[in-house]
C-alpha cells in the first residue's frame, strides 16, 4: 500500500482482490474492461505496463455501493 499525495491510500490489484475476496487477474480484467473510472486509480507512466494503484476510498466507495 502507498500513499498519493500524502493522503490517499493507494493499493495494488493483488490489495484490491484481497479486500474483493477475488482473485488478483479478476480485478486486472475489470480493469482492462474499463469498469474503473480513470479517477478511481493512479497510472504511473504512459506504456500499457506502467503500474496501477488503486485509491481506496474508490473501491470503499464502490463497496459501499455494492457497485462491482
Amino acid at each position: 500500500m502507498t500513499t498519493y499525495n500524502n493522503e490517499e491510500e493507494l493499493l495494488t490489484y493483488t490489495e484490491v482482490a484481497q479486500i474483493l475476496k477475488v482473485k488478483p487477474k479478476t480485478v486486472m480484467n475489470w480493469k482492462s474492461l474499463g469498469r474503473f473510472h480513470p479517477s478511481e486509480y493512479v497510472k504511473y507512466g504512459k506504456s500499457k505496463s506502467a503500474d496501477i494503484r488503486f485509491k481506496k476510498s474508490a473501491i470503499e466507495a464502490r463497496i459501499k455501493k455494492n457497485f462491482f
